[in-house]
């Protein structure tokens, strides 16, 4: 009878089978209906070093925290100090214009661009000259500019796999329309620290407009001798270029 009365005692044991259920839901109820509780969360952008320093304060001292609920996980947004604005690249453009009248190219050349010799495709070095003189005659007209004609070109040495490769452009002549580059190539071995000459030429660009229209450019001046003497050069190969054309067959497919 002891252990009877002490069974009935107990709230659970001596209700029936809904009421006990009953009570059970009022528990549970009562768990899940408590306040929110306040943490305070580290974050990865945190600084860890104590005050400033760390242990959930921020880069700025203040303490960043979040409201926990039992049956909630999400989180707040990340800041958006983590998501920097675009970078805006721009190109200085040197003021006075006879900066303008010269560009490097620089890069090795590649396995892609070899020919069955294994050494670098003449077609491959035709291509980088006429990169490399369009981008003379672009940034010193600032048009668009299409290739006239290509003169004296003439391969020295070649070009291996794994060279240094270095190509010059120069304006050296300008017409009201025209701009004549002389382009000079230079390679060789990295490790040597010297670069040969393999090609030299002139090539002819005409800035056109939006309508493929010739358009003037700024005016060329040499002054030193040796911008002279390419100048001279340049007049000397478009007179030979001429006198060539002049002498084509008639007959012969144009």
């Amino acid at each position: 009878m002891a252990h009877a009365h002490h069974a009935m005692s107990h709230p659970l044991c001596a209700a029936s089978a809904s009421a006990r259920l009953q009570i059970v839901r009022s528990t549970l109820r009562g768990m899940t209906q408590k306040a929110p509780t306040e943490v305070t969360r580290r974050d990865s952008w945190d600084d860890p070093r104590p005050d400033g320093h760390g242990h959930g304060h921020g880069q700025d001292g203040s303490n960043r925290s979040i409201i926990a609920h039992p049956r909630r996980r999400d989180i707040l947004p990340r800041p958006d100090t983590i998501h920097p604005p675009p970078i805006t690249r721009t190109m200085t453009v040197p003021q006075n214009p006879n900066d303008r009248s010269e560009i490097t190219f620089r890069f090795l050349a590649e396995p892609a661009a070899v020919n069955f010799g294994g050494k670098v495709h003449g077609g491959s070095l035709m291509k980088w000259i006429d990169e490399v003189a369009y981008a003379c005659a672009a940034t010193w007209s600032g048009r668009y500019c299409v290739t006239v004609s290509v003169g004296n070109i003439r391969f020295r040495r070649p070009i291996l796999v794994g060279n240094l490769v270095e190509l010059r452009a120069r304006i050296v002549a300008t017409g009201r329309t025209s701009m004549h580059i002389h382009v000079s190539v230079h390679a060789g071995d990295p490790k040597w620290g010297e670069l040969r000459q393999t090609t030299d030429c002139l090539m002819v660009f005409v800035a056109v407009d939006e309508s493929n229209h010739p358009v003037s450019v700024p005016s060329f001046e040499p002054k030193t001798e040796e911008q002279k003497a390419l100048a001279k050069y340049a007049m000397d190969v478009k007179a030979a270029l001429d006198a060539i054309v002049e002498l084509k067959p008639e007959n012969v497919a144009g």
